[in-house]
């Protein structure tokens, strides 16, 4: 959250510089103006003799002076459009003079009050309302200012986005979500890609709020958009978490995270390693675990590593590589699919790709099995092979339940492969 009020700080303070008033005093700015035919001042006598002297004093930096007579000009009644606009013009100036955020802040909302500003001009003083609710930390009324300028500019995605940053400080996780969702629609609608941190923001709201709903689409769109490692780490927690697969679903979903370079720590690698020899596929969890420590994300002189790698060196099992040429034979003998589909597992698992998709194939044929699952693991097969259109295919058949998200997700992976 701290780097979230930062990132709106620096959007709404940068644009304080752009509610200024000229280097000329403002009557005399306007006197060149009418003297270029445009419409004279309409201002009431009391008050242009208080805001003459507010302006002179503000010239010779005499500052308690330039207060009192713009205090004095506030307290005429009945005043015109003009004096009103003039009147706040000065107490921008003298605000930005002495630092007063109030004074600044009542000018701001007294040109906004006046009426004369044009459609054009609005957007920028309520963008410093904006910023200045957020630099004393009133995040309702900051709220308030960023809904009013992203009424006035509806396609503008950075207001957008630092309105999804309020609502999601406000702990207002919906509304937060669809303000990304429009900063996201705005830049693609002008033809540009929206920045990485709008996909992770949006993400990490769906997942904070518990938007279920949200969730997945947004995972989808951060890898699919910027597929770093890192991305897809988050992508696939989320995907874990939101399917709660079996071992099955889960050593096909930490399959693409060892893929997309995303296995990032030690608790991953062994939660990979302990999922395989679980399923009968020791020397996966093997291979996975020596890649872990050559690459010093697992500790080998951990227990829970040490304890797993000498499980895993004793534990042999029916699909180990020495055994497949003679499990292939009884599969292709066998009366349903089951054999088929366990030896097409252990060629996944050793790296035998060709193979396994055969065996995956001849699964298929024989019936017997769950096909989203043999489906799932043809496309692997196929997508670590090579065979980009196979694997496009296999993942296409697989339909219904979070399998079918699964196979999204790895045809996504399979379009960012050269």
């Amino acid at each position: 959250m701290k780097g979230m009020a930062h990132g709106v700080l620096a959007t709404a303070v940068a644009a304080l510089a752009l509610v200024t008033v000229a280097g000329e005093p403002a009557l005399a700015q306007r006197k060149k103006k009418e003297e270029g035919g445009a419409p004279k001042l309409q201002l009431t006598e009391a008050v242009r003799k208080e805001l003459v002297a507010a302006q002179a004093a503000i010239q010779a930096k005499d500052f308690p002076t330039a207060k009192a007579r713009l205090d004095a000009a506030a307290q005429v009644p009945n005043r015109t459009a003009d004096d009103n606009d003039i009147l706040a013009q000065l107490q921008i100036q003298l605000g930005q003079e002495t630092q007063d955020t109030a004074m600044l802040k009542q000018g701001i909302e007294g040109r906004l009050a006046a009426g004369k500003l044009t459609a054009e001009e609005q957007p920028r003083y309520v963008r410093n309302l904006a910023a200045i609710a957020v630099r004393a930390n009133d995040w309702g009324m900051a709220q308030t200012q960023f809904e009013r300028l992203a009424q006035m500019t509806p396609n503008d995605p950075t207001v957008q986005a630092d309105l999804g940053r309020i609502y999601w400080r406000n702990k207002q996780g919906p509304q937060a979500y669809a303000a990304f969702d429009r900063a996201i629609a705005a830049s693609e609608a002008a033809g540009t890609k929206p920045e990485e941190n709008i996909y992770a923001t949006r993400l990490q709201i769906a997942f904070d709020y518990n938007l279920n709903d949200k969730v997945d689409g947004a995972a989808r769109a951060l890898v699919k958009n910027y597929p770093t490692p890192k991305n897809w780490n988050v992508a696939l927690f989320a995907l874990r978490r939101a399917a709660k697969f079996d071992d099955q679903g889960e050593l096909d979903t930490l399959r693409l995270s060892r893929a997309a370079g995303a296995l990032t720590g030690q608790n991953e690698y062994l939660e990979y390693a302990d999922t395989a020899q679980r399923r009968g596929l020791p020397g996966e969890g093997r291979m996975v675990l020596e890649e872990g420590i050559a690459k010093n994300a697992v500790d080998p002189n951990a227990t829970n590593a040490r304890e797993l790698r000498s499980l895993l060196t004793a534990q042999r099992a029916s699909t180990d590589k020495a055994s497949l040429a003679g499990l292939e034979r009884d599969a292709r003998n066998a009366p349903t699919g089951r054999q088929a589909r366990a030896t097409g597992d252990g060629y996944l698992s050793h790296g035998e790709y060709a193979k396994a998709a055969e065996m995956y194939r001849l699964a298929l044929q024989k019936g017997g099995e769950d096909a989203n699952t043999v489906n799932t693991r043809l496309g692997i097969a196929l997508a670590r092979s090579g065979d980009k259109a196979g694997a496009r295919e296999a993942f296409g058949r697989v339909k219904g339940g979070q399998r079918e998200t699964l196979a999204a997700y790895w045809m996504i992976w399979l379009d960012q492969q050269a």
